[in-house]
């Protein structure tokens, strides 16, 4: 909170964030799911196999779990994050059965990074967010929620998030990571 706008609700939490990272790539690890929309700059997420790369309008779900990120410096780094535990998605993806049952055909993603399509309806859910990080007064918590709520319900009901759709209904299926899926997807990192 000292160095960066933020709101929280419950176990989530919103934030306008200017990274002040000052190496080229650090290790990364992340106890919860997160969705970065990137307002300018570029960075790069790197894990055994995959490379993905963020800049200006681009959208990613990046699940719990370690990489590698690597920082480019021509331009500051500036992102709306939206920070989600497993418990909420599967808590709103069991109260929106009706709209989740998007036939996906997908198996769920086994990668760390999802991509989010950015579509004109998201870029205006992101700038709708934007005006609350500049304004004296704090959002009520049941307007964060809402605000969640409608960030999914966006994501869902796009079928070009086919991936991402399929992962958020595997956790309604199931109720923990497998140790070996955590070993597997983490093993390159030095992790405590």
């Amino acid at each position: 909170p000292d160095k960066f706008k933020q709101f929280s609700c419950k176990e989530l939490l919103f934030l306008n964030y200017d990274c002040p990272v000052k190496e080229n790539k650090v290790a990364k690890w992340s106890g919860h799911n997160y969705i970065y929309y990137v307002l300018t700059g570029q960075k790069k997420f790197h894990t055994p196999g995959r490379r993905w790369s963020l800049q200006s309008g681009t959208a990613v779900f990046v699940k719990k779990g370690a990489c590698i990120v690597e920082q480019f410096f021509r331009e500051p780094f500036c992102i709306v994050a939206f920070i989600i535990p497993d418990s909420f998605i599967k808590s709103f993806m069991q109260e929106n059965k009706n709209l989740s049952q998007i036939e996906t055909k997908e198996e769920a993603a086994g990668d760390l990074v999802i991509p989010i399509d950015a579509d004109e309806i998201m870029k205006a859910f992101y700038d709708s967010v934007l005006p609350y990080f500049s304004s004296d007064l704090k959002p009520p918590e049941n307007l964060l929620e809402l605000k969640f709520k409608e960030l999914l319900l966006n994501i869902i009901r796009n079928p070009s998030n086919k991936e991402l759709i399929a992962y958020m209904q595997s956790l309604v299926k199931r109720s923990e990571s497998s140790l070996e899926h955590v070993m597997e997807m983490n093993y390159p990192y030095n992790l405590q």
